[in-house]
């Protein structure tokens, strides 16, 4: 599902896992999935991935982008348990993650399992 939709039908979603197909952002070590790139500074519209130490799991898996202030910015698929998120920056999170795969120049690179 894109980010969109899963907002959208938020209430219904829940508690539930769910796949989604996005853009992962990496910025100052949050990592989250947003519909476009154009969007990777609204975190209104983001979903939260909750997985302790990601950007250091991440660093010796999969290349990141040099300089800037993301580490990542790329075409990504995750599956995991979407919740409300408690924060005041995220409105929703994904928990439980069970598969995350990046895309890079057109090649699948498995973060998760």
């Amino acid at each position: 599902m894109k980010v969109s939709e899963i907002l959208k039908n938020s209430s219904l979603l829940i508690d539930t896992e769910v796949s989604i197909d996005g853009i992962f952002v990496m910025k100052r070590g949050v990592g989250y999935f947003i519909e476009s790139k154009d969007c990777r500074d609204n975190i209104d519209e983001a979903i939260f991935i909750d997985y302790p130490d990601l950007e250091k799991y991440m660093a010796p898996r999969i290349p990141g982008l040099a300089g800037g202030h993301y580490g990542y910015c790329n075409n990504a698929t995750v599956v995991g348990v979407l919740k409300k998120e408690k924060s005041q920056s995220f409105k929703y999170s994904l928990i439980c993650i069970k598969f995350f795969t990046v895309y890079l120049h057109g090649d699948a690179m498995a973060v998760l399992p």
